[in-house]
């Protein structure tokens, strides 16, 4: 009897388990088999199947920092789809949608989308795009300039001070030529003086593939070439306003010109926006600023001081007391300076020395000095004497028309 029941019992267990295996593969999910020809199928009639994937994926750059994308749903079985930008996910939309904006994107940037449908079983393939967005506005305002000497080499009349600007600026869609004045007149300008102009010279709604500022400054006072067209035209019959006008079109001359400035930006460089102080070159100076579509950005009223710097002062190491002594022994300093201005500069210059509040000096210790052109060197060479022990500190400071350009202060041992 008790074999009899145990041979029941094995039945009744083996048959359990082969009902169980057969209930899980025929009511439960199982996942999806792919054939060569890439095609999906599953076994049992209530399987979850992947969602088919999304296809046709575009992207519209609406703004410097948005971007639409839209996609053609392929699916019926989808929970929705994901959003991901740069293999990151970033949104999650429901099922049916086929449009996504995304916002708050950096301008003249790329980026990679993809979005993939979803469901209980997992994700489809993705469909992928590449999008860039917008470059900014731009907008460029001369501020300031300054002439540092419009006197030419070969004008024996010497400097004139009538200047007048042409500014060109391109960023490879548009272009705009100012002329500053707008009337066509002239500044009076003359040696290391700034000018406030506060001009719009330059806007775009999309910046593009580069930023080009050609500024140029001209010399226009040309009464004698005036007079000569005059006479001429008196003695051809010509009307004056007609000579005066083709006198024009020929001007700015070439020769004329005192001063360049020029300056490219690309996308790397984040076009300039922002304050920008750049100086230009020969006699020329200039100020101005670069900005998006935020306020323009403040500049405060630009010195136009000239490039002379102290190249190098020359001390004695150790210097003897000389307080009290009948014969005063004097020890030699040497400053050195250098120009880098076009024109010759003179610059005034002093030296102090200081121990515990006093100074001390045998030489005059002050004076001026002209520096030459484009790089020139002047030495001053002068003496002077030590009344108090210890460590002497001596400064030297160097100036334009009362504003301070460099100082420089090292120390002297002065001993008994």
């Amino acid at each position: 009897m008790r074999k009899a029941f145990r041979s029941i019992l094995k039945v009744a267990i083996v048959l359990g388990l082969l009902i169980s295996v057969i209930s899980c593969s025929t009511n439960g999910y199982i996942h999806e088999q792919t054939d060569s020809d890439g095609d999906t199928s599953s076994e049992g009639s209530d399987t979850l199947t992947l969602p088919v994937a999304p296809s046709n994926l575009t992207s519209e750059t609406v703004s410097q920092s948005t971007v639409k994308l839209q996609w053609t749903d392929n699916s019926n079985n989808e929970d929705g789809f994901r959003i991901y930008r740069d293999n990151s996910l970033i949104a999650t939309v429901g099922a049916g949608f086929t449009t996504y904006q995304n916002t708050d994107l950096q301008p003249a940037t790329t980026y990679r989308y993809a979005v993939r449908a979803f469901n209980q079983a997992g994700e489809s393939e993705a469909a992928t795009c590449t999008v860039a967005t917008q470059n900014p506005p731009l907008n460029v305002r001369l501020d300031y300039f300054g002439i540092i000497s419009n006197f030419a080499e070969d004008d024996w009349d010497g400097p004139t001070g009538e200047i007048q600007l042409v500014a060109v600026i391109t960023d490879g869609k548009v272009t705009e030529e100012v002329y500053l004045p707008p009337d066509r007149g002239v500044f009076e300008m003359w040696d290391f003086k700034v000018c406030k102009l506060n001009q719009p010279v330059f806007h775009t709604s999309s910046v593009g593939d580069f930023l080009k500022v050609s500024i140029l400054a001209y010399d226009v006072d040309d009464q004698d070439k005036l007079f000569q067209f005059a006479d001429m035209g008196e003695a051809m019959g010509i009307p004056e306003a007609k000579l005066l006008n083709l006198l024009l079109s020929f001007m700015p001359q070439e020769d004329d010109r005192i001063g360049y400035y020029e300056y490219v930006w690309y996308p790397q460089q984040n076009w300039g926006i922002g304050q920008y102080q750049e100086e230009g070159n020969e006699h020329l100076r200039l100020w101005f600023s670069i900005w998006s579509d935020t306020e323009p950005p403040l500049i405060s009223e630009p010195p136009l001081l000239p490039d002379v710097r102290i190249q190098k002062v020359d001390l004695p190491s150790e210097a003897k007391n000389m307080a009290g002594r009948l014969i005063k022994t004097t020890y030699y300093h040497t400053l050195t300076l250098v120009n880098n201005e076009p024109i010759d500069v003179t610059i005034d210059w002093k030296v102090s020395f200081m121990q515990g509040g006093e100074y001390y000096g045998w030489t005059p210790t002050s004076g001026s000095v002209i520096v030459g052109r484009n790089g020139g060197v002047a030495t001053i060479r002068k003496d002077y004497y030590y009344v108090v022990t210890g460590t002497e500190k001596v400064t030297y400071t160097i100036s334009y028309k009362g504003t301070e350009l460099e100082s420089w202060s090292g120390t002297v041992n002065v001993i008994p």
